[in-house]
């Protein structure tokens, strides 16, 4: 099956929704041009952040970025592929 190269405004029709990721929802929350990729924000996991002294703080976000574009720059990524939208 041949699947069409994403391109930067069908990526960034994903900003603000919610995808499915390797059993874990994420919301899009950023569209990369120069290299294309997605940055994801977890909506099930949290991090502990540290302050600038190395001290746990808070928790917060965990964020990925997903390559929009495979190897060969010809088609879209396993990662992209793997993407489910929820809404």
């Amino acid at each position: 099956m041949n699947n069409p190269v994403p391109d930067a405004e069908s990526l960034r029709r994903l900003l603000g929704k919610t995808v499915l990721y390797k059993a874990q929802r994420y919301r899009v929350i950023e569209v990369l041009d120069n290299e294309p990729s997605l940055v994801l924000e977890s909506l099930d996991q949290t991090q502990i952040q540290s302050d600038l002294h190395g001290c746990a703080k808070r928790h917060s976000a965990t964020h990925l970025t997903l390559r929009a574009l495979d190897e060969t720059q010809h088609g879209p990524s396993d990662d992209l592929m793997a993407l489910r939208v929820l809404d």
